[in-house]
């Protein structure tokens, strides 16, 4: 396969540091490397890499919501998350994201791990269409469930989310600014325990 780049986000520098060293023992280019989510937004809409590994919680946002923010700016990159979270959750995640896929933090299988990042150049889903269902259509229940206790427009948005809709496409349907859907979007992972407390403003 051509050449590719890849950009590693986290705000763990040890994760980082390793994740590049198995990157380039085995022959892959990291064009970059950031710390949060607003440094990574900067620097991945500047060198647009092929690959981007985004840790699932970074110090002010969420990879979920870089992935998501890289999507609607630079729509070539393969975005896979970092995670430390169950099967599920990352499942979950991933299809909240509207990533290519996952990879788990403690995973010991480097070969495995670079055949990931491989598939992801490639364009290959790593999550796959049962799962990419699966995840949905519980996303789906989850946005009318009443102990979610989630406004009628997060509800609504989580809906949206399931469906694989970008930011962009949810502030056209909504019809809500961009900067409100980010709200929106940064309440509902916070409510669905795959959040943080503080919000990031995406740049669109």
């Amino acid at each position: 396969m051509p050449p590719f780049q890849i950009f590693i986000v986290s705000g763990n520098v040890l994760l980082r540091q390793g994740l590049k060293e198995l990157c380039e023992s085995n022959g892959l280019e990291v064009a970059g490397e950031g710390a949060s989510a607003r440094e990574a937004l900067k620097l991945i809409s500047r060198l647009n890499p092929t690959v981007a590994i985004i840790e699932d919680i970074l110090q002010d946002g969420t990879g979920i919501e870089v992935s998501r923010d890289v999507q609607n700016s630079v729509s070539s990159v393969h975005c896979l998350l970092l995670t430390g979270w169950d099967q599920q959750k990352a499942e979950r995640a991933a299809v909240l994201a509207g990533a290519t896929g996952y990879v788990f933090k403690q995973a010991r299988d480097a070969a495995g791990l670079v055949g990931a990042i491989r598939a992801a150049a490639s364009g290959d889903p790593l999550l796959g269409p049962d799962a990419r269902q699966r995840a949905a259509k519980d996303l789906l229940a989850l946005s009318s469930s009443p102990w979610l206790r989630a406004t009628p427009q997060e509800r609504e948005v989580l809906a949206l989310m399931s469906q694989g809709l970008t930011n962009r496409q949810i502030t056209l349907y909504s019809q809500l600014t961009a900067a409100h859907v980010s709200d929106l979007v940064s309440s509902v992972l916070l409510k669905l325990g795959i959040g943080t407390s503080r919000t990031l403003t995406a740049e669109t």
